[in-house]
């Protein structure tokens, strides 16, 4: 950012963690029924402010049960090896796509995608999203469009994209959730190979490309195409 001083910012007290969960929540956190789950999903948290960001949106709104079995997956979720990366972060991430709806999962997942920092016009979304034929019981452009724009709104409220500040009708992905979305990938759609961004002069190495349904080699040195 610029900053003259760099400090570290640390993690919020137990206290403070609940406030924010409560505040994002919008609800009566501290119902009988229910209290006692929040604070132990708070807690899963680990004073992490996008961990408790992300599961309190994924969770507003929903029964007891999604939140006893929410906060059964984060107690089973293990560690994820991402570099410099908290694993309270990693499966609160994980816990929020998982309550994404299909087709907003495969958006999620598509915009992962793009090189890191990049901005996705609005409209190039739209024309690749209606080249997949991800809506299949969409016929029109303008019906794309909206559901888009729907969906769109949903992963922002779940701060799972981020409206780019200087560009209208542009999103991005804050680098935490971009490596993230990678795993996600990885593990629930092997037929994803992204590589974007990373300086390759060559294709990667592969035994075969066949079996692959999404290729990014964008913002690379690459200058043959594969035969």
């Amino acid at each position: 950012m610029g900053c003259n001083n760099t400090f570290i910012i640390g993690t919020l007290s137990k206290q403070e963690s609940r406030a924010l969960f409560k505040e994002l929540v919008v609800m009566n956190v501290e119902n009988y029924i229910i209290s006692s789950i929040a604070r132990e999903v708070t807690a899963e948290c680990d004073g992490l402010p996008i961990a408790i960001v992300t599961v309190a949106k994924a969770l507003k709104n929903k029964d007891m049960y999604v939140w006893l079995d929410a906060l059964q997956q984060l107690k089973r979720s293990t560690s994820t090896n991402i570099e410099r990366m908290h694993e309270n972060v990693i499966s609160s991430l994980e816990l929020s796509y998982t309550f994404l709806e299909s087709e907003a999962k495969s958006i999620f997942l598509f915009c992962s995608v793009f090189p890191e920092d990049f901005r996705i016009p609005f409209e190039v979304l739209v024309s690749y999203l209606t080249g997949l034929r991800l809506f299949k019981d969409l016929e029109t452009i303008k019906d794309i469009r909206v559901r888009t724009h729907a969906i769109k709104s949903n992963l922002i409220s779940s701060f799972l994209l981020i409206e780019h500040e200087k560009y209208e009708n542009h999103v991005k992905m804050h680098d935490v959730i971009h490596d993230v979305a990678h795993m996600i990938a990885c593990k629930h759609n092997p037929t994803f190979l992204v590589k974007a961004g990373i300086s390759l002069e060559e294709w990667p190495q592969r035994d075969t490309f066949e079996d692959l349904t999404s290729i990014s080699l964008m913002s690379n040195d690459i200058k043959e195409i594969l035969k």
